[in-house]
């Protein structure tokens, strides 16, 4: 072995080890890949695992830090075509790492532990992905892990997370109707809001389930948010005017025009990309040119976006329509220094991939609607083992929807660092 595990996570391993049905809330940065290894390598009753993730984390992250620390299970990831992914699942792997989407291919198999990394992926009980979940939840062992369990829809994300713990009927909440019931109003598009002091009770619902820690376990690097203020055009000004919130798709469309472009569909069905500003491209030149040598992470939301600055800027790509082969390729060529710009939608690099030995500074070239996505993005190179302070810049059109964007992710953090206080021990 090749790691020495710290405090925080000897007590995981220990919590883990006791209650066996367990939700790990770490933050990104805190080794939730080490300890969970850690913990089923410490308890061989617990093989055979299946792993159950993103994409990009279940064919790539996992096997890599097993041989990382000097692990010697077996595993197999799952991919490919249906018949590659029953032949991957019948290997017998002490490990068998297999995506969120194609769960259903391992109902039924011989699963003493199931761990689900992104638990939030999981967070929707009327989901497909759930409902395959829930199939599993009379293994021996469950751990699910998380840095952000209550970034989306706020409390209401709990429930399907904490359910899949428990075999039927035994959720200390109660079924998903009791919980809302209990812990929510309701306004008049029916949407749920928690009541007052819900967080709390909650919290010690579920308390003897829930290992959480935070990053103050840890020296971490600095991080530093810097953000570009780009001007608006006239044309952007025009275009935002004629683009009302109350009709549908304009919140996306604002957004769209805000970075400076708008998609424009012909009647023949096609869709162009008409650039319409180019003052965030100016700005990403200015930091380039201030950055000088140091490799850039920039992490976009559409695809047009993507694509204009790889072309402008000869940029290597990840994004979904990459392939996992060539992600894990660029994804080692950025932690050794060899590329400048890696550019990429924010979804797709949200989670499970470590960049930080490739760069320390992060671009957003538009910001995200999801605290769990910009939290996670982030933390690619924010987090231990990164060794120069973080910088995050990010690029805000003047008096446009990008300000309300940054307003929104903040009133989000709020919500989630007050039940995360309210569990912690």
């Amino acid at each position: 072995m090749f790691f020495e595990l710290r405090k925080y996570q000897m007590d995981a391993l220990q919590f883990a080890y006791r209650q066996r049905r367990v939700a790990m809330w770490l933050p990104m940065g805190l080794g939730k890949t080490l300890t969970t290894l850690a913990t089923i390598d410490a308890d061989p009753s617990m093989l055979p695992a299946l792993l159950v993730g993103p994409k990009r984390v279940v064919e790539h992250v996992w096997s890599a830090e097993l041989a990382k620390w000097g692990f010697q299970q077996s595993i197999a990831i799952v991919s490919g075509s249906p018949a590659k992914k029953r032949k991957a699942i019948a290997a017998g792997a002490d490990i068998t790492c297999i995506s969120a989407d194609s769960l259903k291919y391992a109902i039924g198999g011989p699963w003493r532990t199931i761990i689900l990394d992104e638990a939030t992926l999981f967070k929707n009980p009327k989901s497909a992905r759930w409902k395959a979940a829930k199939q599993l939840a009379e293994a021996d062992n469950i751990i699910t892990l998380t840095g952000s369990p209550t970034s989306g829809a706020g409390l209401a994300d709990l429930w399907g997370q904490i359910d899949l713990l428990f075999p039927g009927g035994t959720n200390p909440l109660g079924t998903y109707w009791q919980f809302l019931q209990r812990h929510f109003s309701f306004d008049h598009f029916n949407r749920p809001h928690p009541r007052r002091g819900a967080e709390e009770r909650v919290a010690e619902i579920i308390r003897p389930w829930v290992f959480q820690r935070t990053l103050d376990e840890i020296a971490m690097p600095g991080i530093t948010t810097v953000d570009v203020a780009c001007p608006m055009t006239a044309a952007q000004q025009t275009a935002m005017s004629e683009s009302e919130l109350s009709e549908s798709g304009a919140f996306v469309e604002q957004r769209q025009i805000a970075s400076g472009f708008r998609y424009d569909q012909h009647w023949s069905g096609t869709v162009d990309t008409e650039w319409i500003a180019e003052t965030k491209v100016a700005a990403m030149h200015e930091i380039r040119l201030e950055t000088g040598k140091d490799s850039l992470l920039v992490l976009c939301n559409f695809r047009a976006e993507v694509d204009r600055l790889r072309d402008e800027f000869n940029a290597e790509v990840i994004d979904g329509r990459t392939s996992g082969k060539s992600d894990g390729e660029t994804i080692t060529r950025w932690n050794r220094g060899e590329i400048p710009m890696l550019v990429g939608n924010c979804a797709a690099m949200s989670h499970g991939l470590n960049l930080q030995s490739g760069g320390h500074r992060v671009i957003w070239f538009s910001l995200p609607v999801s605290q769990e996505i910009y939290d996670q993005a982030v933390a690619r190179l924010w987090r231990s083992g990164q060794e120069n302070a973080v910088i995050v810049h990010r690029l805000i059109a003047n008096d446009s929807i990008d300000q309300k964007i940054a307003k929104l992710l903040d009133r989000k953090m709020l919500s989630q660092a007050a039940l995360l206080q309210a569990v912690g021990c």
